[in-house]
Protein backbone atom coordinates (compact mmCIF):
# COMPACT_ATOMS: atom_id res chain seq x y z
CA UNK A 1 0.00 0.00 0.00
CA UNK A 2 1.21 3.69 -0.74
CA UNK A 3 1.69 6.13 2.05
CA UNK A 4 0.63 9.55 2.96
CA UNK A 5 3.01 12.44 2.15
CA UNK A 6 3.41 14.99 4.47
CA UNK A 7 4.13 18.19 2.62
CA UNK A 8 5.42 21.25 4.80
CA UNK A 9 2.54 22.52 6.53
CA UNK A 10 1.63 18.75 7.54
CA UNK A 11 -1.23 18.05 5.46
CA UNK A 12 -1.19 14.18 4.28
CA UNK A 13 -0.94 13.83 0.47
CA UNK A 14 -4.76 13.66 0.14
CA UNK A 15 -4.68 15.66 -3.08
CA UNK A 16 -2.18 13.35 -4.47
CA UNK A 17 -4.54 10.37 -3.42
CA UNK A 18 -7.29 12.32 -5.31
CA UNK A 19 -5.04 12.99 -8.69
CA UNK A 20 -4.11 9.51 -8.98
CA UNK A 21 -8.10 8.45 -8.87
CA UNK A 22 -8.53 11.60 -11.62
CA UNK A 23 -6.22 10.06 -13.68
CA UNK A 24 -8.48 6.67 -13.31
CA UNK A 25 -11.97 8.47 -13.60
CA UNK A 26 -11.70 11.10 -16.23
CA UNK A 27 -8.19 9.71 -18.09
CA UNK A 28 -10.37 7.97 -20.86
CA UNK A 29 -12.63 11.17 -20.80
CA UNK A 30 -9.65 13.80 -21.73
CA UNK A 31 -7.89 11.60 -24.11
CA UNK A 32 -11.38 11.24 -26.24
CA UNK A 33 -11.14 15.15 -26.14
CA UNK A 34 -7.51 15.41 -26.84
CA UNK A 35 -7.58 12.70 -29.64
CA UNK A 36 -10.66 14.44 -31.22
CA UNK A 37 -8.67 18.03 -31.24
CA UNK A 38 -5.16 16.88 -32.54
CA UNK A 39 -6.44 13.32 -34.24
CA UNK A 40 -3.53 11.64 -32.77
CA UNK A 41 -3.33 9.15 -30.66
CA UNK A 42 0.69 9.85 -29.28
CA UNK A 43 -0.51 13.50 -29.11
CA UNK A 44 -3.17 13.48 -27.60
CA UNK A 45 -1.83 10.78 -24.81
CA UNK A 46 1.31 13.53 -24.21
CA UNK A 47 -1.58 16.72 -23.70
CA UNK A 48 -3.30 14.91 -21.22
CA UNK A 49 0.10 13.79 -19.24
CA UNK A 50 0.96 17.09 -19.48
CA UNK A 51 -2.41 18.35 -17.78
CA UNK A 52 -1.88 15.54 -15.00
CA UNK A 53 1.60 16.63 -14.36
CA UNK A 54 0.53 20.39 -14.25
CA UNK A 55 -2.23 19.38 -11.78
CA UNK A 56 0.51 17.86 -9.69
CA UNK A 57 2.50 20.72 -9.89
CA UNK A 58 -0.14 23.15 -8.89
CA UNK A 59 -1.68 20.92 -6.27
CA UNK A 60 -1.42 23.21 -3.92
CA UNK A 61 -2.52 26.24 -5.93
CA UNK A 62 -5.96 24.19 -7.16
CA UNK A 63 -9.12 25.59 -4.73
CA UNK A 64 -11.45 22.63 -5.09
CA UNK A 65 -11.22 18.64 -5.35
CA UNK A 66 -14.73 19.66 -6.98
CA UNK A 67 -13.26 21.62 -9.61
CA UNK A 68 -10.39 19.36 -10.90
CA UNK A 69 -11.93 18.14 -13.72
CA UNK A 70 -12.75 21.32 -15.15
CA UNK A 71 -9.49 22.58 -14.81
CA UNK A 72 -8.19 19.50 -15.97
CA UNK A 73 -10.45 19.66 -18.92
CA UNK A 74 -9.30 23.37 -19.31
CA UNK A 75 -5.41 22.28 -19.12
CA UNK A 76 -6.14 19.65 -21.84
CA UNK A 77 -7.65 22.29 -24.20
CA UNK A 78 -5.00 24.51 -23.90
CA UNK A 79 -2.25 21.66 -24.47
CA UNK A 80 -4.03 20.65 -27.87
CA UNK A 81 -3.87 24.14 -29.13
CA UNK A 82 -0.30 24.75 -28.23
CA UNK A 83 0.14 21.38 -30.29
CA UNK A 84 -1.99 22.80 -32.99
CA UNK A 85 0.11 26.26 -33.16
CA UNK A 86 3.08 24.42 -33.29
CA UNK A 87 1.99 22.47 -36.14
CA UNK A 88 2.47 23.85 -39.81
CA UNK A 89 0.41 21.61 -41.86
CA UNK A 90 -2.54 19.57 -40.53
CA UNK A 91 -2.24 17.06 -43.67
CA UNK A 92 0.03 14.58 -41.65
CA UNK A 93 -3.06 14.15 -39.13
CA UNK A 94 -5.17 13.89 -41.18
CA UNK A 95 -3.62 11.40 -43.51
CA UNK A 96 -2.92 9.24 -39.84
CA UNK A 97 -6.66 9.14 -39.52
CA UNK A 98 -7.67 8.18 -42.48
CA UNK A 99 -5.11 5.21 -42.52
CA UNK A 100 -6.32 4.24 -38.78
CA UNK A 101 -10.01 3.74 -40.19
CA UNK A 102 -11.48 0.10 -39.07
CA UNK A 103 -12.65 -1.76 -42.14
CA UNK A 104 -16.32 -1.80 -40.84
CA UNK A 105 -16.22 1.56 -41.61
CA UNK A 106 -15.54 2.19 -45.12
CA UNK A 107 -17.53 -1.11 -45.80
CA UNK A 108 -20.67 -0.08 -44.76
CA UNK A 109 -22.01 1.68 -48.22
CA UNK A 110 -20.15 4.96 -48.07
CA UNK A 111 -21.15 5.58 -44.58
CA UNK A 112 -17.82 5.62 -43.50
CA UNK A 113 -16.27 7.93 -46.81
CA UNK A 114 -18.77 9.62 -45.33
CA UNK A 115 -18.10 9.77 -41.82
CA UNK A 116 -13.92 10.21 -42.78
CA UNK A 117 -15.19 13.11 -44.99
CA UNK A 118 -16.75 14.49 -42.01
CA UNK A 119 -14.12 14.26 -40.07
CA UNK A 120 -11.52 15.76 -42.27
CA UNK A 121 -13.46 18.73 -42.57
CA UNK A 122 -13.47 18.95 -38.78
CA UNK A 123 -10.20 18.87 -39.05
CA UNK A 124 -9.92 21.60 -41.32
CA UNK A 125 -11.81 24.10 -39.10
CA UNK A 126 -9.58 26.76 -37.54
CA UNK A 127 -8.74 25.97 -33.88
CA UNK A 128 -11.39 27.82 -31.52
CA UNK A 129 -14.38 26.23 -34.29
CA UNK A 130 -13.28 22.71 -34.23
CA UNK A 131 -12.83 22.75 -30.37
CA UNK A 132 -16.67 24.03 -29.77
CA UNK A 133 -17.50 21.22 -32.46
CA UNK A 134 -15.39 18.77 -30.91
CA UNK A 135 -16.72 19.51 -27.79
CA UNK A 136 -20.32 19.87 -28.40
CA UNK A 137 -21.11 17.41 -30.80
CA UNK A 138 -18.24 14.92 -30.54
CA UNK A 139 -18.33 14.90 -26.70
CA UNK A 140 -21.79 16.01 -26.08
CA UNK A 141 -21.09 18.60 -23.99
CA UNK A 142 -23.54 21.10 -23.54
CA UNK A 143 -23.29 24.61 -24.62
CA UNK A 144 -22.59 25.56 -20.88
CA UNK A 145 -20.10 23.20 -20.32
CA UNK A 146 -18.13 24.26 -23.25
CA UNK A 147 -18.44 28.27 -22.41
CA UNK A 148 -16.82 27.15 -18.50
CA UNK A 149 -14.37 24.95 -19.97
CA UNK A 150 -13.13 27.83 -23.05
CA UNK A 151 -13.76 30.57 -21.11
CA UNK A 152 -15.43 32.34 -23.21
CA UNK A 153 -19.18 33.54 -23.79
CA UNK A 154 -22.16 31.73 -24.62
CA UNK A 155 -22.73 34.12 -27.78
CA UNK A 156 -18.87 33.37 -28.79
CA UNK A 157 -19.92 29.22 -28.21
CA UNK A 158 -22.84 29.55 -30.58
CA UNK A 159 -21.19 31.40 -33.33
CA UNK A 160 -18.22 29.41 -33.24
CA UNK A 161 -21.04 25.76 -33.55
CA UNK A 162 -22.67 27.80 -36.48
CA UNK A 163 -19.64 28.82 -37.97
CA UNK A 164 -18.49 24.82 -38.13
CA UNK A 165 -21.88 23.26 -38.75
CA UNK A 166 -21.96 25.79 -42.18
CA UNK A 167 -18.72 24.78 -42.67
CA UNK A 168 -19.01 21.29 -42.53
CA UNK A 169 -22.78 21.07 -44.11
CA UNK A 170 -21.10 22.43 -47.11
CA UNK A 171 -18.30 19.81 -47.31
CA UNK A 172 -21.08 16.98 -46.77
CA UNK A 173 -22.78 18.48 -49.67
CA UNK A 174 -20.22 18.73 -52.14
CA UNK A 175 -19.18 14.90 -50.95
CA UNK A 176 -22.65 13.85 -51.71
CA UNK A 177 -22.70 15.88 -55.13
CA UNK A 178 -19.04 14.18 -56.60
CA UNK A 179 -21.16 10.81 -55.11
CA UNK A 180 -24.05 11.22 -57.63
CA UNK A 181 -26.21 11.64 -54.24
CA UNK A 182 -29.71 13.34 -54.94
Amino acid sequence: QRMLTRDRTGKTGMMEQHLAQQVYVHGRFLFKVAYNILRNTAAAEDACQQAFLKAWEHQDELRSRDALRAWLTQTVIRECLSVCRRRRTEGRALERRSQAAPAWETEDTGRGEQREKVLAGVAELAEPVRTVVVLRLLEGMSGNQVKEILQCSATDVSRRLHEGMEILRQKLRSFQETAGEP
